[in-house]
């Protein structure tokens, strides 16, 4: 974030920087409430690993890419798709024209984020070395990257935001084929559980963009309306996400208090009785 900071200070001046600012400050928001996520992720699956059950933390790992993609895109895919209503609420019409830039980092966190799910198997098969490496590769990449498209191409901030994807991207990439061989899975079968994430941001996205395009007066109220919108769209892709595959119930579950899940199995067999 930083790095994106200085560049585009360096190369486009402290305006364009502190409009880029504007558009991190949202992004690190998501970026939170992933690290929120992944502190509750890792117990679990140390635990797996202590019992030396690689299937079980082969499910566990897959299903948390999965939720963890869906978690990302209310957040990401609301504010992509309301952008262009809410930052004239929030900071003014003058940073209206960063609606587009918003839409493209938010939906790039949909792309990357869900894969830093592996780095709670990285730490309970104690083997950090390997996320350490990508992760200081990513940052030489992101700032070389962002200094060329940002200077020698038209895109500018896009240019930055861009470079910042495409450096997670090929990390993500790394980070997969070496959880496959931990995992005993294909990488892409761990690329693949991030589609439910993507459909849903893309939905919830599309929503609240159209509640924009039909509104006709711009404001607090349409904001409001296309978040809702958004939001709504979200939750029915979730939905149908959770109810069309077997076992995610009990992954969900797993997550609850031991007194809440007694009562959750005391419901389900007198229901089955």
């Amino acid at each position: 974030m930083n790095s994106d900071l200085l560049v585009a200070n360096r190369i486009l001046g402290p305006k364009q920087a502190g409009y880029l600012a504007v558009v991190l400050q949202l992004t690190a928001m998501v970026r939170m409430l992933v690290d929120l996520t992944g502190s509750i992720l890792s117990p679990v699956a140390v635990a797996y690993a202590s019992r030396d059950d690689v299937g079980g933390l082969r499910d566990f790992t897959l299903r948390s890419t999965k939720y963890l993609g869906l978690v990302i895109a209310l957040p990401a895919g609301v504010l992509a798709g309301a952008a262009g209503s809410l930052l004239p609420v929030w900071l003014g019409a003058e940073f209206d024209g960063l609606a587009g830039l918003v839409a493209v980092a938010m939906l790039g966190l949909v792309v990357t984020l869900p894969l830093t799910s592996l780095g709670s198997v990285f730490l309970a098969t104690n083997t950090v070395g390997a996320s350490s490496l990508a992760n200081l590769s990513m940052g030489v990449i992101q700032v070389a990257l962002g200094l060329l498209l940002s200077s020698l191409t038209p895109l500018r901030l896009y240019g930055i935001v861009i470079a910042g994807i495409i450096a997670m991207g090929a990390r993500n990439t790394f980070l997969a084929l070496r959880a496959r061989t931990l995992l005993r899975c294909r990488g892409r079968t761990l690329m693949g559980a991030q589609s439910p994430g993507i459909a849903a941001a893309a939905i919830a996205a599309l929503g609240a963009r159209i509640v924009l395009e039909l509104w006709p007066n711009p404001g607090s109220i349409a904001a409001i309306v296309a978040c809702a919108i958004g939001g709504a769209a979200w939750g029915i892709v979730t939905f149908i996400s959770i109810v069309s595959h077997r076992g995610d119930k009990g992954f969900l579950v797993a997550f609850l208090p031991h007194r809440m899940r007694g009562r959750m199995g005391t419901t389900a067999m007198s229901g089955e009785a």
